[in-house]
């Protein structure tokens, strides 16, 4: 499990970002298969999807910030710590 809840991580330390992409992601999946199963229809499921769609852009955002303000000149990416590595 600790390694699953390590996915959210950055740095070592939890990440907003990653945590509501997912909540987004999440919220999407069990209201669509939700109406799906029951064989309802949901007028406002468009609005709905394009704001848990949303954490796509707020991931790409945080892919933006970390490259342009976290990351040294020159470099690829964040080092990895040793135990990280394992």
């Amino acid at each position: 499990m600790e390694k699953i809840l390590d996915l959210f991580k950055e740095g070592g330390v939890y990440s907003l970002t990653r945590i509501l992409s997912t909540a987004g992601y999440v919220a999407f999946i069990i209201v669509s298969l939700g109406l799906a199963f029951m064989g309802k229809e949901w007028g406002n499921y468009s609005s709905f999807a394009t704001a848990t769609g949303g954490a796509v852009i707020i991931q790409l955002g945080n892919k933006y910030i970390n490259s342009r303000y976290n990351t040294p000149q020159g470099e690829i990416g964040k080092r990895l710590e040793e135990k990280e590595r394992r």
